[in-house]
């Protein structure tokens, strides 16, 4: 069983019940998570937009000509130089020169990078999209409920990737230490769910695969076997 690849597919279902009816009508769960009815609806109403895959259409719309590249680029540099973004409370923000990446089906860690240099440069994009020289890019611009559940499900995708680079830390990686890896993806799942009830219905959904595979493992006498280290006498 390849752990890596059982981690794809927890992750690749959070991703595809990303706007599922179910995850997103759960009322009970999202009773006491915002301030008031208005906030929840916000948030929902944001969710069932897909920011992910509206996320991926500004990528695609800035990286389609080299052109609007590097005119993102020199916004970027000059609004850092001239103090042009700034945050709720009106203080100037440095922008970090990230790219913007494209996200691949079948690297799930590609859209938690993407998903994170999105939000990182959340400002110098809401800044460039709303500029007047690009009337054609202006319906590709978030709200900012819309980046705050981009900024919500970096946190849910921050857990497997913390997890996967424990797992490549070590050039041969053994069962022994991988599965202690694979609790610590559970149990941080779990806790960010408990901790942040609004998320809970995502990460319950990669908690429902992890368990599946987990016990599957658990079941199978050839894993207690490889569980320990070998050992090449000197």
């Amino acid at each position: 069983m390849c752990f890596p690849h059982i981690t794809h597919i927890c992750v690749t279902h959070v991703l595809d019940g990303f706007t599922d009816a179910d995850l997103t009508d759960s009322g009970q769960v999202w009773a006491h998570a915002f301030p008031g009815k208005e906030e929840q609806e916000e948030y929902l109403e944001a969710v069932r937009s897909d920011p992910i895959s509206r996320g991926h259409d500004i990528v695609r719309a800035i990286r389609a000509s080299g052109l609007c590249w590097d005119k993102f680029l020199d916004t970027l540099k000059t609004g850092n130089l001239k103090n042009w973004f700034k945050n709720h409370a009106g203080g100037a923000v440095q922008v970090p020169e990230l790219e913007l990446l494209w996200d691949v089906r079948t690297h799930w860690d590609s859209s938690c990078i993407m998903i994170n240099h999105l939000h990182t440069l959340w400002l110098a994009l809401d800044y460039f999209l709303a500029l007047p020289n690009q009337k054609e890019l202006e319906g590709y611009a978030l709200s900012p409920s819309q980046w705050l559940v981009l900024e919500d499900f970096k946190r849910i995708l921050q857990v497997p990737l913390r997890v996967q680079q424990r797992m490549s830390s070590e050039s041969l990686p053994h069962l022994g230490s991988t599965v202690p890896c694979f609790e610590l993806l559970m149990s941080a799942w779990e806790t960010l769910g408990e901790t942040n009830a609004h998320l809970m219905p995502w990460t319950d959904v990669g908690l429902k695969w992890a368990v599946e595979y987990y016990q599957q493992m658990d079941n199978t006498r050839a894993y207690v076997v490889t569980m320990c280290k070998p050992f090449v006498p000197s």
